[in-house]
């Protein structure tokens, strides 16, 4: 039997571990035993090695404290945690705090010894808003060290926290193995689970989230546990304690003698973060399989594994449409896709400890209508449609089993628009079962021709219709063709216009396979530095075939000078599919700003000036006035007026254009 989603990560894991996995934790990521045939060597490379490993903060406030952040004006203290890896002591080193990448603090730490932890703290009036706090071991690279990259953390002072626990015999065997950041540190792999969530905030970017998912995370605690006591700490194996929004803990059980895999990212615990720190639920859940369909054909047979249900994977007839989100199958290039980055920015908001559970799964349109379409997006009339809902399974095919039955709950005929009512519940009992019966079997058969074709209808697209405003009315397309196997794209040319210094909104259009068989398709990678696509083959790159659904654009000119742009994407469907490939046609044109923009945002304000008034009395002749190159020196960026040298003239030209903002 396949057990949807984990099915894959098996087969993934099958091809990297030594041995497949005895058990699935959760129902959900495989148990870490699957690659414990790896055998352990100390390959540390003598030297010094200052690695900050993390940054915590002073007072912590509980998450569902009426009081859960400081106050504006309040003094809070940072601590940086300095280990040295290495196998000499370090002798002294300087370091640096900076607030917004700017230098606050500076001094002198003495001497560690090897293995040896140090701290230091810095006190900071708390601000509210996003703002960067930052430490850095020896800034100026003055001691030979074997790694470099591990010297400065850089942390949202507005993130969720996160606790890691780790058991002794896991920490000592990690820092005597290589990682994915090349160094031989527990603290380093960990802190590489919080970059690789922050990176996959960024990243998701969507038109109903043009700036990505907003919140951030940050590791603010490091606890190392004695052996055997971790594993059976509830489902994220660690102690429960509301002062951290998110938990984890590293049992040896799970990840002793780990295969290389394992010091890579380690994506199942971000897809773990992804429930018990975000509280978003499971993807895979929308896939189905096989066996749970007991529709039949109208000869008695049934439509599993036919032409009419084709299988796409083992016994799987059909795949959520986000395969690449990290909800789905997770792996170290995974995103958030539009339905969970949206919910994410609904329920946590930028700043905010609100600890939402998945109501957001229960939020569709009071009323669902489906319409069937020709090829030529004219409604068709007379159209038999029958709904086949889910309940919940007997598990026999995973945690999400379903068992779709062949007799329809909802029946009906389609009007001369092509429209038929869903009404308020078309996945049947959905507040009761939730996610897992979050999917529904649609046939579709043409009265007057007799023709019929079987459709799914997920969930997923009726939440984002309701976070659109569609809150009364959705109204599903489906297209209903005659003939073979066909690729539709909901748009061939798309055009996007921004002020230089900016990146405008993203777009997306609606990749769909009509016909019978089995329906994927492919995204070329971008021959363009400006654009990126999400799916696309740099992502989730346990995919390279996507079900039908959305495909974004989304474009990067900060970097671009004025002027217009074009490029192509092909999209495929494969071997003989009609209208395979097409092409995409993207067009950008990037405006000027006005004159005094000088960091790009769009308008014209007080941080420009401050960008002036910071190289005030710097010249060409003396660049560097103060002699202290750690303060702002001359640019002829921010010499307005041409004239070797940066004062009063060059600040009152870009007053002069106070205020002023980019077409």
């Amino acid at each position: 039997m396949k057990f949807r989603g984990v099915v894959r990560s098996v087969l993934f894991l099958s091809l990297l571990c030594s041995s497949l996995p005895g058990k699935v934790l959760e129902g959900d990521i495989l148990d870490s035993n699957s690659c414990n045939a790896a055998q352990v060597s100390n390959l540390s490379i003598p030297g010094i090695d200052l690695d900050v490993t993390y940054l915590s903060r002073e007072p912590r406030y509980s998450w569902n404290a009426a009081k859960n952040w400081p106050d504006p004006g309040e003094l809070v203290t940072f601590t940086a945690h300095i280990i040295n890896k290495g196998t000499i002591d370090s002798s002294a080193f300087d370091f640096q705090w900076r607030i917004d990448d700017q230098i606050v603090s500076t001094g002198t730490a003495a001497s560690i010894s090897p293995q040896g932890e140090a701290t230091q703290v810095y006190s900071w009036t708390w601000q509210s808003g996003r703002h960067y706090v930052s430490f850095h071991a020896d800034p100026q690279n003055l001691i030979s060290e074997t790694a470099e990259t591990n010297n400065a953390i850089n942390d949202a002072t507005d993130a969720l926290t996160v606790g890691f626990w780790v058991e002794e015999s896991v920490y000592d065997e990690f820092n005597n193995r290589q990682n994915g950041a090349g160094t031989y540190s527990w603290e380093d792999w960990a802190q590489r689970i919080i970059q690789k969530m922050n990176w996959m905030f960024e990243q998701s970017v969507y038109p109903l989230a043009p700036q990505g998912v907003l919140t951030r995370v940050r590791l603010d605690n490091i606890t190392i546990a004695p052996d055997g006591t971790l594993f059976n700490q509830g489902p994220w194996h660690a102690p429960y304690d509301t002062i951290y929004d998110g938990r984890w803990g590293f049992s040896v059980e799970e990840y002793l003698n780990c295969s290389d895999l394992c010091y890579d990212v380690p994506w199942w615990v971000i897809h773990e973060l992804g429930h018990y720190l975000l509280g978003r639920v499971d993807l895979y859940a929308l896939d189905v399989n096989g066996g749970d369909v007991n529709v039949l054909d109208e000869n008695g047979n049934r439509i599993a594994g036919t032409p009419l249900l084709p299988y796409i994977f083992w016994d799987g007839v059909h795949d959520a449409s986000r395969v690449y989100d990290v909800m789905h199958l997770p792996d170290p290039y995974s995103l958030f896709s539009d339905y969970h980055a949206y919910s994410l920015n609904r329920d946590w908001p930028q700043g905010q400890r609100t600890h939402h559970g998945w109501d957001y799964i229960y939020e569709i349109p009071f009323e669902t209508k489906i319409r069937v379409l020709d090829n030529n997006d004219q409604p068709v009339a007379n159209v038999e449609v029958s709904v086949y809902q889910a309940l919940p399974g007997d598990g026999s095919s995973g945690p999400y089993s379903q068992n779709i039955d062949n007799t329809p709950d909802i029946v009906g005929i389609t009007d001369s628009q092509g429209l038929f009512s869903l009404g308020s519940k078309p996945f049947g009992d959905y507040e009761s079962y939730g996610i897992t019966v979050g999917i529904v079997l649609v046939k579709l058969k043409n009265l007057t021709t007799g023709q019929y074709r079987y459709v799914w209808i997920e969930v997923t697209d009726l939440n984002l219709a309701y976070w659109r405003g569609q809150t009364s009315l959705y109204v599903h397309d489906v297209h209903f063709p005659d003939g073979p196997k066909r690729l539709r794209l909901s748009e061939n040319n798309l055009t996007f216009s921004t002020a230089q210094g900016s990146n405008p909104p993203p777009q997306s259009i609606n990749v769909e396979m009509l016909g019978e068989g089995v329906q994927y398709w492919s995204v070329e990678a971008s021959n363009a530095s400006w654009l990126r696509t999400i799916p696309s083959p740099d992502i989730a790159t346990s995919y390279s075939m996507y079900p039908p659904g959305p495909l974004t654009f989304i474009v990067d000119s900060a970097n671009l000078p004025v002027g217009s742009y074009t490029t192509t994407k092909t999209v495929d469907g494969g071997e003989n599919v009609l209208d395979s490939p097409q092409t995409v046609t993207v067009t950008l044109s990037v405006t000027p700003c006005p004159p005094g923009d000088l960091n790009g945002d769009g308008d014209v304000d007080i941080d420009d000036i401050m960008l002036v008034a910071s190289r005030w009395r710097t010249s060409c002749e003396n660049p560097d006035p103060d002699n202290n190159s750690e303060t702002p020196n001359y640019d002829p960026l921010y010499d307005i007026d041409d004239d070797c040298d940066i004062d009063i003239v060059d600040i009152m030209l870009v007053v002069v254009h106070w205020g002023e903002s980019c077409p």
